[in-house]
């Protein structure tokens, strides 16, 4: 059975880490991490990995490999360089802000 204090921490922790979510960081990092996860269950690495070495241009590899996966991975590889430009964005503006204001 579930006490008092429990549900009252419960509470507590809830909102929390609703608060927390407001943060732009937590957001994106939690997208960042949510992205991975689909793109690793959809993209065996090792074989993407063994496959780029054995290719001799590398840019023309990526190319033709982007272009020719399901458009489920497409749009999960596009979602997580968006993700990753604004985690990027976020934390150098954070930087240069806090620097600027000491």
């Amino acid at each position: 059975m579930i006490s008092l204090k429990n549900k009252i921490m419960f509470g507590i922790y809830f909102m929390y880490l609703l608060r927390k979510l407001k943060s732009p960081f937590v957001r994106e990092s939690v997208a960042l991490g949510v992205l991975s996860a689909v793109l690793l269950y959809f993209v065996s690495v090792s074989s993407v990995i063994a496959n780029m070495f054995d290719s001799t241009n590398f840019y023309r590899y990526l190319v033709i490999a982007f272009s020719h996966t399901s458009s489920v991975v497409q749009l999960t590889i596009i979602l997580f360089g968006v993700a990753g430009f604004l985690l990027v964005r976020n934390i150098t503006l954070h930087t240069v802000l806090k620097r600027s204001l000491v």
